[in-house]
């Protein structure tokens, strides 16, 4: 599809920002605007292009068919340098000038300068020449505190734009990918866009590191909370239904003619053919999966009879959402060299996962298990044994403790509906997975330890499934971060120089999801697993079934949670947890056999 034939039809948003100053937020207005328009019509550079594609190309496509330009000025976005020291917006070639600038030529176009967080509006003499007229568009302000309002409001000015006052159907340009979710960056991008490139990788860690024990002698230094007023934030991981993305990229395309000899019922049948006839995905193992095949549009589907990698679908109203995860081989494990490797992780070896499953979306909810608990009248471990309570992080002791009379309930634990549950043991967890299964007729599980990895590295071989460089980690998952600084600047530990504003859990899909659209795989909660815990790998199976031998009175858990540094929240990075304890940073996610 060539440009003008795409101008013809699409009037997009277009969100421009540096990545030093406001990739998070950025991420953030771009998976809540399409919520409210089509995807497709949302324009963000790394979740809006395919790996491969031509980046240049595809972001002047971007601005070639904006009705409206969304400039995210962050405190730092005016005194970015390049590694030459240069102000990038001094460098006529930077990207963000150039997106601004040819914005502000366009009759027509609709630039919005959002301010975030209080950041002050640039002057005359900040700007170089081309971008002097951003100062005369009224600024809006958007706040973190205040998100829902100031966002909700946004969405009115954006709707009073010529063509964004519908979710119109939109077909993406062949190098784009349009996702509801926020993908992984392009893996190609040349220096002249270096403010989206990922730093080098660390230098490798020394190799021997103590086994990390979820015990309450662990040793592995945890963050403090910071601060945690933020409403949560619902997303539903669905697209737009546009017939011409419910197909992989080279699939067939559709196109019916009208019928209009045909009377109304024939009509509606054929309405519903064209939308979800599509819904089929490349079969067989997966190594390094395209986005298309694993990351396009999923209808949302109740009980659905056949499912095909990829697709999103609960089994009842009140049931997780749950994604098929393709069939495929990987290396399970973390190499060597590995930043942050500790010694469980390894040897490396080959796992074959021969048939595809279902893995959660996101991890079990609050009001997934209170659900479970209003039904059954179950008491968690932690309500039947009041007296030893669960483990929280005591900050001045500097380990974990046993708080009485705490269980998930617990203000500070509980959070609101949409967070994760935590608090639950292992026991509790295989409590909801029988009483789920029971009630669905579906085969729900906990996932093994091996299916866990592979999901969560998601056909890349990274140690984290954005790339080895954990300073990424703001824009895909909840770790430790400087608003424990912020909140307690005593706080000894060296931590990661970004903010998300969450004392502890963040709502789930808060973050950007992997390419299997699974959300906080790494960082918020701790996950439990079937596994029984061994030292290392040496004698694992190979096919992607659970290891039942071991120390079984141990569970293995994965993913880490918020209050690990990004250099050890990593695909391959286990622990341990006896199958009755539990932890404020500690859920669990579900796994169907399809």
């Amino acid at each position: 599809m060539t440009t003008d034939s795409v101008s013809m039809r699409v009037a997009r948003i277009f969100i421009s920002y540096r990545r030093e100053d406001s990739e998070l937020a950025a991420s953030r207005l771009a998976e809540d605007l399409r919520r409210h328009f089509a995807p497709a019509q949302v324009f963000q550079d790394f979740a809006s292009i395919d790996p491969g594609a031509d980046f240049v190309d595809a972001v002047q496509r971007g601005l070639d068919t904006c009705a409206a330009v969304v400039v995210v000025i962050g405190s730092k976005w005016l005194n970015v340098v390049d590694r030459k020291g240069r102000r990038r917006l001094d460098v006529p070639d930077d990207w963000v000038r150039h997106e601004v600038a040819e914005s502000l030529r366009r009759p027509g176009v609709r630039v919005f300068p959002v301010l975030l967080d209080h950041a002050d509006m640039p002057s005359l003499d900040d700007l170089p020449e081309d971008l002097q007229a951003l100062t005369r568009r009224q600024a809006f302000p958007l706040t973190v505190r205040h998100w829902g309002k100031d966002f909700a409001e946004l969405v009115e000015h954006l709707r009073r734009v010529r063509g964004l006052d519908s979710r119109s159907e939109v077909r993406p340009s062949p190098d784009e990918t349009i996702q509801r979710e926020a993908g992984v960056p392009s893996a190609a991008v040349s220096n002249e866009v270096e403010r989206k490139t990922p730093a080098a990788p660390r230098e490798p860690a020394p190799e021997a590191q103590p086994s990390p024990d979820r015990s309450l002698t662990e040793s592995v230094p945890r963050t403090a909370r910071g601060s945690q007023d933020e409403g949560p934030l619902d997303q539903t991981g669905q697209r737009a239904t546009s017939t011409s993305e419910l197909f992989p990229a080279g699939g067939p395309a559709v196109s019916w003619k009208p019928l209009a000899a045909i009377g109304a019922v024939v009509a509606i049948v054929l309405v519903f053919f064209v939308r979800y006839a599509g819904q089929e995905s490349q079969p067989g193992p997966v190594t390094a999966p395209a986005q298309s095949s694993v990351q396009g549009k999923r209808a949302l589907e109740r009980s659905p009879t056949t499912l095909t990698a990829g697709q999103i679908f609960r089994d009842c109203d009140q049931c997780p959402e749950m994604v098929v995860v393709p069939a495929g081989n990987f290396m399970m494990g973390s190499p060597k060299t590995e930043v942050g490797r500790f010694d469980p992780e390894g040897p490396q070896h080959p796992v074959t996962i021969a048939t595809s499953f279902a893995l959660g979306k996101y991890e079990v909810t609050v009001a997934e298990f209170k659900d479970f608990v209003q039904v059954t009248g179950y008491r968690t471990e932690a309500e039947r044994n009041p007296d030893q309570g669960l483990a929280v992080w005591d900050e001045k002791k500097d380990k974990w403790v046993w708080s009485k009379g705490q269980s998930w309930r617990s203000p500070g634990f509980a959070q609101d509906d949409r967070h994760p549950v935590v608090g639950v043991s292992w026991n509790d967890a295989q409590a909801y997975v029988e009483w789920l299964a029971k009630r669905t007729g579906q085969a729900y599980r906990l996932p093994s330890e091996a299916e866990w990895e592979y999901a969560a590295r998601a056909g890349t071989t990274t140690a984290r499934f954005w790339g080895n460089d954990p300073n990424r980690a703001c824009a895909y998952a909840n770790v430790g971060d400087r608003s424990v600084k912020l909140a307690r600047p005593e706080w000894p530990y060296a931590i990661h120089d970004c903010e998300d504003g969450f004392i502890e859990t963040a709502p789930v899909g808060r973050f950007a999801a992997n390419r299997f659209a699974l959300h906080d795989m790494i960082g918020n909660v701790w996950e439990w697993t079937q596994d029984c815990w061994n030292d290392g790998y040496a004698g694992a199976p190979k096919d992607g079934l659970p290891w039942l031998k071991g120390d079984c009175g141990r569970r293995v858990v994965r993913g880490g949670s918020w209050g690990y540094t990004p250099e050890l929240t990593r695909a391959a990075f286990r622990g341990r947890s006896v199958a009755g304890d539990r932890n404020s940073d500690q859920g669990f996610r579900l796994a169907r056999t399809l």
